[in-house]
């Protein structure tokens, strides 16, 4: 395994970061140089409910004998936080015997545990509920599944819709600020970097939390039946610990390895599922239309020509050749057989791969913004003109692309940092700002938002589909590919309040902590509906049949399923 190379890239904040913000972020800096301790474990006030402190970085795992109320800083005024909780020093979580542990490297807690099995950060802590020893049945190949189908097979891939990942390599990102600033806002990373120097790894972590919208690991997501990749990558033209400039892969934050890693895993898999066919789009923000500088700053055009020339011979022999296939008319049958299973688009297409016939350029993808659950009322009359009122005809033969992710917002990340920082603060407008009536929680995380986002985002999934399979409405559009966030086991969305890294919520329900939905059967039932309502002279009604009902006892397990939870979000009567 190679060792994590801590680095990290940040897009945190909305577009315009306010003076207000840069304000708060000041007075984190006084703070951090003043009463905050040195301390990996963050002391946990709410409201004066009593909670543990001492949660390794905020994790789901507390410390049992360190409980601080707001009412006990209150009666103790002359004490200062400092000397409240100081006493903690660091602590690091033990998998074995499920504890925090005060830790000092020359001291080692005693515990189950060795020096190397403990987890400091809540980024890095593992799937909850762990992730099976083995993998999810049917998805891995879905796609050869359906090639029984002889329509499934004729019907090229502009026909069809893929589940996909936003920012699918978020599941593994370091702590290193990049060179270029957060989000090209290099004010903004300055005063960051400053704060780190303060602090280091603690600020950065805060922000790793803003950013991490996967848990599944680019294997794991292709094995839970997800074809559309959503790969970003960025060029670190100086050395980091002693690596040589390299490609990395970016949400807001570098990736622990260079991006060859991942895509060696992708080429991996793709030679133990012969039959599947995998879009991969390279972009530095998920930008369609960036060009040269705009987009890959300061990036020589030898080394984007050098990345991509790693990238065909890695996947030679099954990258797209445009001189024979194309993926708005060539069928998946065909693509298979031809081993033109891998087809990338590229953005800054012409610079970065020489007009190569390998790919395509990322101004063919149509690319929809539809989610932001902090409006939820407008995005869910957004999301229903999208599935209803598009048309279900691609006439300009775009690659039809949809996000129905959440981003974090510059209010979201603030109160993150108070959280963090100053966690006694009872002013935050954080819940408030979450524009769901009657609820009283403050997302903390990216992927915090990002559940929220699917318990919404499910019911627009189900209700489409299933007006599009009971023929109730006749033209439901799905697009090429969606790309959504918080992908959990079996290819499902989660959906419930406690988050994919573990951290539950004290109050709230755990009947529905981890509820999720099916969302790759359901696109997958989609695509099996669109291809057996063709006339029955060419229908495999025996193989539609069998399918069909297969997908949709899957789909049965894992329903869109409303609750009435309004303090953690979710309500079963909004939005209207």
């Amino acid at each position: 395994m190679i060792p994590a190379r801590v680095m990290s890239r940040v897009r945190v904040v909305s577009p315009r970061v306010s003076s207000s913000f840069f304000n708060f972020l000041k007075q984190i800096q006084y703070l951090l140089l003043t009463a905050w301790p040195s301390s990996k474990c963050t002391a946990n006030f709410s409201h004066f409910k009593t909670y543990t402190g001492a949660s390794c970085t905020g994790s789901r795992y507390y410390h049992e004998n360190s409980a601080v109320t707001m009412k006990s800083y209150r009666r103790n005024t002359k004490e200062t936080l400092s000397t409240m909780i100081g006493n903690h020093h660091s602590c690091k979580w033990c998998g074995i015997d499920n504890m925090c542990h005060s830790y000092n490297e020359k001291q080692p807690p005693a515990s189950l545990c060795e020096i190397d099995d403990y987890i400091e950060y809540q980024s890095t802590c593992p799937l909850e509920p762990a992730y099976p020893t083995e993998p999810p049945e049917f998805l891995g190949d879905w796609m050869s599944a359906l090639l029984q189908i002889s329509s499934f097979s004729s019907t090229p891939l502009s026909e069809l819709s893929l589940p996909g990942t936003h920012d699918s390599l978020s599941y593994d990102l370091s702590l290193t600020l990049a060179k270029d600033g957060v989000d090209d806002r290099d004010r903004l990373s300055k005063i960051l970097r400053e704060l780190s120097i303060l602090r280091p790894n603690e600020l950065e972590e805060v922000i790793r939390l803003q950013a991490q919208s996967q848990k599944l690991d680019i294997y794991q997501q292709l094995n839970n039946g997800i074809r559309f990749i959503d790969f970003r990558i960025t060029y670190e033209s100086k050395e980091i610990e002693g690596n040589k400039p390299d490609w990395y892969s970016l949400h807001s934050l570098l990736s622990n390895h260079p991006a060859y890693v991942y895509l060696e895993a992708i080429r991996e898999w793709m030679e133990q599922h012969s039959e599947e066919v995998v879009v991969i789009w390279f972009s530095r923000h998920g930008s369609v239309s960036d060009r040269s500088e705009s987009a890959y700053p300061q990036t020589p055009v030898s080394a984007k020509r050098f990345f991509w020339r790693f990238v065909e011979d890695l996947f030679d022999g099954v990258m797209i050749d445009k001189t024979i296939s194309d993926y708005r008319t060539t069928g998946i049958q065909d693509l298979v057989a031809r081993n033109h299973r891998m087809i990338p688009f590229v953005t800054d297409y012409e610079e970065f791969t020489g007009s190569s016939v390998h790919g395509y350029d990322s101004r063919c993808i149509k690319n929809s913004f539809k989610g932001r659950v902090f409006d939820e009322v407008n995005t869910y009359h957004a999301q229903r003109e999208y599935f209803f009122s598009h048309g279900d005809v691609n006439e300009e033969q775009w690659f039809d692309l949809l996000g129905m992710n959440s981003a974090v917002e510059e209010w979201q990340v603030e109160s993150a940092l108070k959280k963090r920082f100053i966690p006694f603060n009872i002013f935050d407008i954080c819940a408030s700002s979450v524009n769901i009536p009657g609820n009283l929680m403050c997302p903390t995380s990216l992927l915090d938002v990002e559940q929220l986002q699917n318990y919404y985002n499910q019911h627009i999934l189900a209700e489409a589909y299933d007006a599009f399979a009971s023929g109730a409405v006749k033209d439901v559009h799905f697009p090429n590919a969606f790309y959504l966030d918080g992908l959990d086991f079996d290819g499902s969305l989660r959906t419930g309040t406690m988050t994919l890294e573990g951290r539950s919520h004290p109050d709230a329900s755990k009947d529905y902590s981890q509820t999720k939905y099916a969302f790759v059967d359901t696109i997958i039932a989609y695509n099996l509906e669109k291809v057996c309502k063709v006339p029955l002279e060419f229908l495999d009604v025996a193989a539609c049949q069998a399918l069909q009902t297969y997908v949709e006892e899957r789909i049965a397990r894992y329903p869109a399923l409303r609750w009435q939870e309004p303090a953690f979000g979710r309500r079963d009567d909004w939005p209207l």
